[in-house]
């Protein structure tokens, strides 16, 4: 016991960047300073909305059996879903990735105690999302009962039971995963990405295609899913009413499970470092010799080896090309099958009033945005980590390092953003102006979202990560590139919702102006101030 929580202690202040806050230097200790207001601002503003939700579900006079089957029932599929998916994504990271790994299984320490130290983290985030979620619902169930003390109780136990199955399914799928993608071979790494890529493109198709069915309650003939509420409800109408026998059975299949789970992690994580397999990234350099000088030029060599080690990278690749695999499906629909996504565009279109030969600007917008949610930018600095002193002792400017980086991230933009936009131009017969709005539009804000990215992570880079999922996914470049995105494409398509309806179209020539300023201000600060803060990295 003594050893999991010096181990607990030791994985919280490695996450919460404490000590540097105490240790650091003042630039260092001016980002944590940073990143904790940002998520102290985004945590009070969530916790805001979750306030004013409750406070009108609390408002309203519901039935027992309502709570249950309108509120119980669909936030425990809710958090379930959400555990596996976060464990999916973070708790890989968390087993087979710790760069100290050789210094920890030296201690006399438990496998088991390292293995459950490094999952608590996971396991708190999680049962704060199901505490936001799950248990407002159940204490409704209560104040409406009537229930006493010994509910409440029960409800408190359920609550911190309920996220280790899903947490722990999710955690062992991810790490097979990971053990999947993670490869010494760049070729095989590569397969191994399109192959991600194409899995979750597929399952993006599914969720747009299939969840509309889903969420009306209906899974084929032969299965509803107003028969499955049906079931749970009554199942857990019964556990929260109090009968021992299902709680006992609760209790028991959760720590049957939870430890079968917990056995099978031990020997993945056991087979994993028992192959002295190395978890540390391999990145593919460009040969600087006179060949390879005499082939490319400087700039050219630079986009190559931008290239190599963007595609070699499966979680790097993965997480930046999300929101161009949603524009794919958004385009399919589109084309495909129009009655699954027109509807909202036009709904929208009708509440804000917006001109019928404007609807189509709607679409532009729709695709904009989804386009802004990926960049490779913003983490295209952190990424050379011990790399990057090599990288600046070569006699190469900071503008061509620039320049490189930003046309990386254009090559993989711009081609795609011309052939999807084409096919939607062509099947919803554009006119002309309309197409050209359709170009310009999602090119200039993927220029604007990738300078924004180069300058972040310019300003707060991070060369010390352990394991570049974090930079990828959790560093302050990546949550402050995502926000501006969304607060730019959303934020002018509602401006001019709200107050333009009716020149919709102008008034988007009038955004893409104000972008193309924003770009041309970020590229003259690049010029004149990214030098130097170049040298300084």
């Amino acid at each position: 016991m003594k050893f999991l929580l010096l181990l607990l202690r030791n994985n919280l202040l490695q996450l919460s960047h404490a000590n540097q806050l105490r240790y650091a230097d003042t630039k260092n200790r001016k980002k944590a300073i940073t990143l904790y207001i940002l998520v102290a601002v985004i945590l009070m503003g969530l916790l805001a909305y979750l306030i004013y939700s409750l406070k009108i579900i609390y408002s309203i006079t519901w039935l027992r059996e309502e709570i249950v089957t309108e509120l119980v029932v669909p936030m425990a599929l809710i958090c379930m879903i959400l555990n596996v998916a976060i464990s999916i994504f973070w708790g890989n990271g968390l087993l087979l990735s710790d760069t100290n790994i050789d210094s920890v299984l030296a201690l006399p320490i438990p496998l088991l105690t390292l293995i459950i130290s490094k999952l608590s983290v996971l396991f708190m985030v999680e049962v704060s999302l199901t505490t936001a979620l799950l248990f407002p619902m159940m204490v409704l169930f209560g104040l409406n009962a009537g229930m006493g003390f010994l509910f409440y109780l029960m409800v408190v136990g359920i609550t911190l039971l309920f996220p280790i199955i899903p947490g722990l399914l999710g955690t062992m799928i991810g790490t097979q995963i990971y053990r999947v993608l993670k490869s010494s071979s760049a070729r095989t790494a590569r397969i191994k990405a399109a192959g991600a890529i194409l899995i979750l493109f597929a399952f993006m198709l599914f969720m747009f295609c299939k969840f509309p069915d889903i969420a009306a309650g209906n899974l084929g003939d032969s299965f509803s899913t107003s028969a499955f509420t049906i079931y749970a409800g009554k199942y857990i109408q019964r556990l929260l009413y109090g009968d021992y026998l299902l709680i006992g059975i609760y209790f028991g299949t959760v720590f049957l499970i939870g430890g079968f789970l917990i056995y099978g992690l031990t020997k993945i994580y056991q087979s994993w470092y028992s192959n002295d397999t190395t978890q540390s990234s391999k990145y593919h350099t460009v040969d600087w010799s006179k060949q390879t000088v005499k082939r490319h030029n400087t700039l050219s060599a630079l986009l190559v080896r931008e290239r190599i080690r963007y595609f070699s990278l499966p979680v790097y690749l993965t997480n930046t090309a999300c929101g161009l695999l949603f524009a794919a499906v958004f385009v399919l629909l589109v084309v495909l099958i129009p009655d699954r996504i027109n509807p909202y565009i036009y709904q929208l279109a009708e509440y804000f009033q917006v001109s019928p030969s404007d609807y189509d600007v709607l679409f532009i917008y729709a695709f904009s945005i989804l386009t802004t949610i990926s960049c490779t930018t913003y983490a295209s600095i952190s990424i050379e980590g011990k790399q990057i002193e090599a990288l600046k002792s070569l006699p190469i400017a900071a503008k061509s390092i620039f320049q490189a980086k930003v046309l990386h991230h254009l090559s993989l933009f711009v081609p795609t953003i011309f052939a999807l936009n084409t096919i939607m131009a062509v099947y919803l017969q554009w006119s002309f102006p309309k197409v050209m709005l359709g170009y310009a539009l999602p090119l200039l804000c993927s220029v604007f979202i990738g300078m924004v990215g180069y300058i972040l992570n310019l300003i707060f880079p991070n060369f010390e990560w352990e394991n570049v999922t974090h930079i990828i996914k959790q560093s302050l470049p990546a949550i402050l590139t995502s926000l501006i995105g969304v607060v730019v494409t959303c934020g002018a398509a509602y401006l001019l919702l709200k107050f333009s309806p009716n020149s919709l179209y102008m008034g988007s020539w009038i955004v893409c102006g104000i972008i193309l300023f924003l770009i041309l201000t970020m590229g003259l600060w690049v010029g004149k101030k990214g030098s130097h803060l170049y040298q300084e990295l």
